[in-house]
């Protein structure tokens, strides 16, 4: 685990735009190493994922009404909602076509018929008493998914790791509870009621919290790249249920008794949760007690899960046909017949040749057309309008110094980004003026510095100039006048006898070339500015 906690902490310690992306999940990682350092050697987690994406359509799965997020309580519910009598589902084609097209991203086979079932519920919050899902005959099965994992100290060769999908399913959500302790009532929203939910299950293929929720992570974007969900896990839009057990290495996989974690809404709860119930369990083993076969819930406050209800088993739910839908039929262009309008029926070719670039394909071209390492590749793909931004500037000339780009993009301008909150497409500095800036880079004519005042002119100080109209009119070209900064490393070292004294002892690093780089505003050429510092020295110590 030591070393799967490495690979992140060098991933964020090295690329500053996705530094507040993959926080919250290295503090995850850093918690559950403590956890899993306290658990006694001999035992492994065995873990499985059940994740809920809320479908990205304007209305819900079998009813019209809409599916804003925050809207006015029970603004957004209709007949079939509410469970009026006689209402009659209707399914949502775009639902289902979007559930094909996540099937396809995930690799899995899709079903040509799957089929509709009810899931008895007794909760206050689902009027009609069940859930419409697909239990036995999903819409697609068996498909698998890549995701990364950077070691440490070796950044160009990540792990790649794969998770099995064991099936994706359709199904409809529950409405909230509300409660009123003034009132001492609890009240019902129903806007959440019949919204449109894929359930992705996977396999127990994860050995650690932080295998799961890298996972996660690459599930997030698959959905967002393309288009099936927006991937917004505080808002409910993605909720992850996990499946922990333990075993004693040597063991056959899944003996343990397994407890499930529900609605977990971030990715450092996710390996928060798996990690606190992998050292439960090994503490009630090892202290000769049962684990209870349970649903907890994550308490993210005080780090723990919290018993919830018994593990409901699958005859608890009575699941019978949905007699009032009609099975999902899939074509493809053999099997679409001319007696049947294509406006009718979801074409599975049609939706393939639609879609989106996954992920891993982008990754991979951006590998082979810019020779870009994986995981400048991984950090691209996950910084909003990054990808499209980087391209767009290497498409306008592309003799551009490809490093330099990637250094100024990620160094500079998304720390402005991230910290005015704005993706990088919607920042003061378009295409046109980071192109400027980067070719002023490359001729060598200002310095990282100078370009790092040029951008803060624009978002602080809302200043439009031309690129090389404002570096001229405030004198910021680089300094390459040897002499002139000889003269100014000469004044440091009047200025700092001991740090002069210090390097005089060994001491090889004394600052005085980045200080020379301060005191001219950042424009004297940092490789002079270092050189001059070492001839300077030397003479000295020879010298003395």
């Amino acid at each position: 685990m030591s070393h799967t906690l490495g690979r992140y902490r060098r991933f964020t310690s090295n690329f500053q735009c996705s530094y507040s992306v993959y926080r919250a999940l290295t503090r995850a990682l850093h918690h559950g190493q403590r956890l899993s350092q306290n658990a006694r050697a001999g035992w492994e987690t065995v873990v499985g994922l059940e994740i809920h994406a809320q479908i990205a359509s304007h209305s819900k799965l079998f009813s019209g009404a809409g599916t804003q997020f925050a809207a006015p309580v029970n603004n957004q519910v209709s007949f079939l909602d509410a469970a009026l009598p006689g209402t009659l589902p209707v399914l949502n084609r775009r639902c289902a076509e979007i559930g094909v097209m996540t099937g396809l991203a995930l690799g899995c086979h899709i079903n040509r018929e799957s089929r509709f079932d009810r899931k008895h519920y007794f909760y206050a919050d689902l009027p009609q008493g069940y859930q419409i899902t697909q239990q036995r005959q999903p819409l697609a099965e068996k498909g698998e998914i890549p995701y990364y994992f950077f070691v440490a100290n070796d950044m160009k060769s990540p792990t790649k790791l794969s998770a099995r999908i064991h099936h994706i399913q359709l199904e409809q959500d529950s409405g909230k509870s509300l409660q009123d302790p003034e009132q001492n009532m609890s009240l019902i929203d129903l806007n959440r009621a019949g919204m449109a939910l894929m359930e992705i299950v996977t396999e127990p293929d994860f050995r650690s919290g932080e295998e799961a929720a890298a996972f996660v992570k690459e599930l997030q974007l698959i959905l967002t790249t393309i288009g099936a969900c927006s991937g917004v896990m505080a808002e409910g839009a993605m909720r992850v249920d996990a499946t922990v057990s333990v075993n004693k290495v040597g063991e056959p996989i899944s003996t343990g008794v397994r407890v499930e974690i529900k609605n977990v809404n971030s990715i450092r709860g996710v390996a928060k949760a798996i990690e606190y119930e992998f050292s439960r369990h090994i503490s009630l083993l090892e202290k000769g007690e049962k684990i209870a076969n349970e649903t907890r819930a994550f308490d993210a406050e005080n780090v723990e899960t919290i018993s919830m209800r018994d593990k409901e088993k699958v005859h608890d739910y009575r699941f019978m046909p949905e007699p009032n839908l009609p099975p999902l039929r899939i074509y493809d262009n053999q099997t679409l017949s001319s007696d049947l309008s294509p406006d009718q029926v979801i074409n599975v070719d049609e939706i393939r040749s639609s879609m989106a670039a996954t992920p891993e394909e982008r990754r991979l071209a951006l590998q082979a057309k810019y020779g870009l390492s994986l995981e400048h590749c991984q950090v691209m793909l996950t910084s909003e309008g990054t990808e499209d931004f980087f391209t767009a500037v290497m498409n306008a000339d592309t003799t551009r110094d490809i490093a330099i780009v990637y250094q100024l993009l990620f160094s500079i301008l998304l720390s402005f980004t991230n910290e005015h909150k704005i993706p990088v497409d919607k920042s003061p500095v378009d295409i046109v003026k980071f192109g400027d800036t980067v070719d002023l880079l490359c001729s060598k004519r200002i310095t990282y510095q100078v370009a790092r005042n040029i951008f803060h002119q624009y978002f602080e100080a809302a200043d439009n100039r031309p690129v090389e109209q404002m570096v001229d009119e405030e004198d910021w070209w680089i300094i390459t006048d040897k002499t002139l900064i000889e003269e100014h490393c000469k004044k440091l070292m009047a200025e700092s006898p001991k740090k002069v004294k210090n390097h005089k002892k060994g001491y090889r690093e004394c600052g005085f070339h980045k200080a020379i780089v301060v005191r001219t505003q950042g424009r004297a050429d940092p490789v002079l500015a270092r050189q001059v510092v070492e001839e300077n020295m030397g003479k000295f110590v020879k010298k003395k």
